[in-house]
């Protein structure tokens, strides 16, 4: 849903919504795991973000909606603050320099008006309020940092090499979950192989088992062997090629890499060779 030169800052519609962090309440322990210090409730315009300024909120402080679990809701304060439209939403949880680490599920809504044209919109008619899904954010991270001929993938390797995407292809959750790009439950994730990685959000209390699929434009696939990462804690970071490792603030007894713990005889950031698989 393109929101071409539309602005979501209105008078239409208020917007309510909470989160959890793996099914506890946002604190500044849970937050921490997370790795988000606010949340942000982003419209979509394809794939860019379009922000709201006044619809950012500290992760572990949020105003009681109901009393459990704590959320937002602009009625409580603003009251409208999203004008009309159709609008594609999700809630992100961002870090400490802003950047977007983990999404929720994605709505799409309309807010009519009698001035604005909204035929042909997809999405549900909310009227004068939008609810959005409750989000439960997972702590849990796997990730494929993919090379070819023994540099980072990008886009030149992967048309010499004929790949155009790669696949991270979940074979068993182990009672799991797995989010990835604004879907919730997913078995697989897909990106361009000139991106030169690949990742998901995993829940950290469950067992996987993954491999790593190169893609041509054709659609032959070339798939890599399967790797297991057995149950982890809150936080953990797991590396295919490579182990899971645990925050940096649990105290590293090796090397610090990326805000957590690189084992001694293991490589900062392992990789994957699509050249290889």
């Amino acid at each position: 849903m393109q929101l071409a030169d539309a602005d979501p800052v209105g008078s239409v519609a208020s917007i309510a919504g909470s989160w959890t962090i793996e099914g506890n309440q946002p604190s500044t322990g849970t937050c921490g795991r997370l790795g988000a210090s606010r949340m942000r409730v982003t419209f979509l315009d394809g794939l860019r973000p379009v922000t709201h300024p006044g619809l950012f909120f500290q992760c572990d402080v949020t105003r009681p909606v109901g009393g459990d679990p704590p959320g937002f809701d602009s009625r409580d304060a603003s009251g409208a603050v999203v004008g009309a439209g159709c609008w594609r939403i999700r809630l992100d949880a961002l870090d400490s320099g802003g950047a977007a680490i983990a999404s929720g599920p994605t709505v799409d809504v309309v807010v009519p008006a009698e001035n604005v044209d909204t035929t042909g919109c997809a999405g549900t008619d909310v009227g004068d309020h939008i609810a959005l899904p409750d989000t439960d954010f997972l702590t849990g991270r796997v990730v494929a940092y993919t090379t070819i001929d023994g540099s980072r993938a990008n886009e030149a390797s992967c048309a010499e090499r004929g790949i155009e995407e790669v696949r991270l292809v979940f074979d068993d959750l182990g009672g799991g979950r797995v989010d990835a790009n604004g879907e919730i439950g997913v078995t697989s994730v897909s990106q361009p192989c000139s991106l030169g990685l690949i990742g998901a959000r995993i829940l950290s209390t469950a067992d996987y088992t993954v491999h790593l699929e190169a893609v041509d434009a054709a659609g032959a696939v070339t798939a890599g062997p399967p790797q297991t990462f057995g149950a982890q804690g809150p936080g953990e970071l797991c590396f295919l090629g490579g182990s899971c490792r645990g925050p940096c603030g649990n105290g590293c007894a090796d090397r610090c890499v990326e805000e957590v713990c690189a084992p001694a005889g293991e490589a900062d950031t392992p990789t994957i060779a699509l050249d290889a698989l």
